[in-house]
């Protein structure tokens, strides 16, 4: 096979690119002009290669034989059908768990007061602390209401789980 089959010596540079069908190498001048749909616009092809695929594509009655041939390999093969299901399909859920919705609604009541529950166990250990502090700062009961802001039941979670973590630390033996 000879490498540089379509050059001449000349004293000009020329531009070359190799064919993406027969990775032949041409000059720029000896591609193809054609429209390619690629991002880039980067398929390249030799004039032979495009002249046989545009003659197999005019007879084979295809409208625009000037399409890149690589874009657009296969038009001629699409073919249009209509599916229409003989039989019907049965779809068939298996739920393995057997919960009732009385059974849903259950648990869902029983999650939500414990979560009350624990909402308002964590209020009056925050008022208790602050009872505690008050009464450490003043020497005075603290006459004030409970106050049920949800940002005091995380004030108690944290302290809760800091006295926890002191306890914890004071009573391990090393």
């Amino acid at each position: 096979m000879v490498l540089f089959k379509h050059f001449r010596m000349t004293s000009k540079v020329e531009p070359i690119k190799e064919c993406n069908l027969c990775y032949e190498i041409y000059p720029i001048k000896s591609l193809a002009n054609l429209k390619c749909w690629s991002y880039d616009n980067n398929h390249i092809i030799c004039k032979e290669c495009f002249e046989k695929e545009s003659q197999r594509r005019k007879s084979l009655g295809i409208k625009s034989p000037n399409e890149c041939i690589i874009c657009k390999p296969f038009q001629e093969k699409i073919e249009y059908t209509t599916i229409s299901p003989s039989r019907s399909i049965t779809i068939t859920i298996e739920n393995n768990n057997q919960e009732t919705y009385c059974q849903f609604w259950t648990r869902l009541l029983i999650t939500a007061l414990i979560f009350i529950i624990l909402y308002a166990l964590l209020i009056l250990n925050w008022h208790f602390y602050r009872i505690v502090a008050y009464f450490l700062e003043t020497g005075d009961f603290l006459d004030k209401p409970i106050d049920w802001h949800l940002f005091n039941a995380f004030y108690a979670l944290s302290l809760d789980i800091a006295i926890f973590i002191m306890v914890l630390g004071i009573t391990s033996t090393k």
